[in-house]
């Protein structure tokens, strides 16, 4: 008779069904490690805009899918000095419906405020005006800068910054492995930032052993991304 733990052990083909999923084997439960490389990402990439004045207003979302799943940044003209916030509505690399409101701060000469949740999809985005004349277009998108936290999801979660076991830094070419891969991590968000400032040169390489226990979870699994 053939043997195999796929033979004997269906949770490794399962769909998973019920809350929390049954029938599902997650990293924690493999001794492996999972490794991710960022590819050259993009260094900015306007997802959507909005052009508000006074009012408050939805934004026109020209790219609702990510090059990676990563964090957000809200960019504000000049002459905001009335200030508001952004809320922006998708998914992270999950699948899971999240939710988060940035706010931009005032300054005659405009502002950047960067995220920090996750989003492999933007679903949606509207600004909240501070109570001025906002003169000019806010945008919503990404950056590799660290000054606005420059980060990107893991594909799995942890459950916390010592399940990084490896992360490779090839700036422009040069490989910068980093002694202390957790400086980089955020475990909350399941997703590292940058050591330094990146361009689109830029590559990462990032080792994962994850100890994250996925069995409280609804969606331990990527769906409907």
């Amino acid at each position: 008779m053939a043997s195999g733990i796929k033979k004997h052990d269906v949770a490794f083909m399962a769909q998973g069904v019920g809350t929390p999923p049954i029938g599902q084997i997650t990293p924690d439960e493999i001794d492996r490690y999972e490794i991710y490389n960022v590819i050259k990402p993009l260094a900015a990439d306007v997802l959507g805009t909005v052009d508000p004045g006074t009012v408050d207003d939805d934004f026109v979302i020209d790219q609702a899918s990510l090059d990676y799943p990563r964090n957000l940044i809200v960019t504000a003209p000049g002459a905001n000095d009335y200030g508001g916030t952004v809320t922006v509505n998708g998914k992270n690399q999950f699948g899971e419906v999240i939710s988060e409101t940035i706010g931009v701060g005032t300054a005659s000469n405009g502002g950047t405020t960067g995220g920090t949740q996750i989003f492999a999809t933007v679903t949606s985005a509207s600004w909240v005006t501070g109570g001025g004349d906002n003169q000019g277009t806010v945008s919503l998108s990404v950056t590799l800068g660290t000054a606005l936290n420059a980060a990107f999801g893991l594909p799995c979660k942890i459950a916390s910054t010592a399940d990084v076991k490896r992360y490779t830094w090839v700036d422009g070419g040069v490989a910068k492995p980093q002694d202390a891969p957790g400086t980089y991590v955020d475990a909350v968000n399941h997703s590292v930032t940058l050591p330094g400032d990146g361009a689109a040169a830029d590559d990462l390489v990032i080792w994962v052993k994850s100890t994250y226990d996925a069995s409280s979870d609804t969606a331990p699994r990527v769906s409907n991304l």
